[in-house]
């Protein structure tokens, strides 16, 4: 498994991941993925491609939570006077609530999936501030300066939207960009919508040959993000600012039914029903499909290996004797080596795969 990761949605590998990043990932499939392997004498590698789309109103709301809502409410500090857009806190640079912050941030699961489209907007405040006299702002008047926070005799005002200028910001997502859209969503070997997040991992699983799919729920989220508790502004606005994520959504959706129809149809979804059936609840933790099997092996430092005489283990499945990537332990970059799960040795790294 390779993963190629943007920290931020603004850089490289996610602003160029359409342009330069899947079409290299595609051209190693062509290459490596034939049944009768690659050139030069090369053994066949099948690289599979997938995508999960998110329901857009229940992301705009978890996004908000995670980014927005802790800048929104942050309380200004005298650390903060004469800053100005982006680094101040505060609902004069960043909204009131979500629907303030939602309406000048439009569609972005479309945008991520696009990389081009300004998409770290999505995570800058949206109006311009400066600090002025408190003597000298009227907070009433068209809402231009709401929540007042006086220090040292200044005050935060909005002095109005904030406007990219020149190639700075395209943040629109265009009929052409939705083209591009389409046209990348159809090259991704499996596509799911997240609601139906088991059959997108049966999907996958198959496809990839994983004999072992089961995994503990997590990161389920802790904020209220049903649409039916919502303020009508709120549901409005997300609507607005959702047009292309609500269609791109569908068009997963579609893409994820049809695959689920060539997998097998009625028997799949009785794999999937059978699959869902077999999870348990173990002290709080929810394992979905069943409680896999614990793992046969450990890491531990090979120092502490090599001191008992404790043999390394290389499974079938490694490409190289030390595990590759695995093989110095996270952070304190020691050497680590696969052994005996039984082996007396403190684990490191995570210790092992198990759930």
């Amino acid at each position: 498994m390779v993963e190629v990761r943007g920290n931020w949605p603004d850089k490289w590998p996610a602003e160029n991941f359409i342009g330069k990043v899947l079409e290299d990932v595609l051209a190693l499939k062509s290459e490596f993925g034939a049944a009768d392997g690659g050139g030069d004498g090369l053994a066949s590698c099948d690289v599979t491609t997938s995508v999960l789309i998110r329901d857009p109103f229940a992301q705009y709301l978890s996004f908000y939570e995670y980014y927005i809502r802790k800048v929104q409410t942050e309380e200004l500090k005298p650390e903060h006077l004469h800053k100005k857009w982006p680094d101040v806190p505060g609902t004069a640079a960043w909204g009131v609530d979500i629907a303030e912050w939602a309406a000048r941030v439009h569609d972005m699961q479309t945008r991520e999936l696009l990389g081009d489209k300004c998409t770290g907007q999505m995570r800058q405040p949206g109006y311009d501030v400066e600090w002025v006299d408190a003597s000298d702002t009227n907070p009433d008047v068209g809402g231009s300066n709401p929540g007042r926070t006086v220090i040292n005799g200044k005050e935060l005002k909005r002095v109005g939207e904030h406007v990219y200028h020149g190639d700075e910001c395209h943040a629109k997502v265009t009929d052409e960009d939705w083209a591009r859209f389409e046209k990348t969503l159809d090259s991704i070997d499996v596509v799911g919508v997240t609601e139906n997040f088991d059959e997108f991992l049966l999907l996958l699983a198959h496809r990839v040959g994983i004999a072992h799919p089961q995994y503990v729920r997590s990161n389920s989220g802790k904020h209220e993000r049903d649409r039916g508790k919502m303020d009508d502004k709120v549901i409005a606005t997300v609507d607005a600012a959702t047009v292309r994520d609500r269609k791109a959504h569908a068009l997963a959706k579609t893409i994820q039914a049809r695959l689920v129809a060539a997998a097998g149809g009625d028997k799949f979804e009785r794999h999937a029903k059978k699959f869902k059936a077999q999870s348990e609840k173990i002290n709080g933790r929810e394992f979905i499909g069943g409680v896999p099997k614990k793992s046969p092996y450990k890491w531990v430092m090979e120092s502490d290996a090599k001191a008992g005489g404790t043999k390394r283990i290389v499974p079938d499945a490694f490409t190289e004797e030390t595990g590759g990537g695995q093989a110095t332990a996270y952070i304190v970059f020691d050497p680590v080596v696969l052994v005996d799960s039984t082996s007396p040795h403190r684990c490191v790294k995570g210790c092992n795969l198990d759930a």
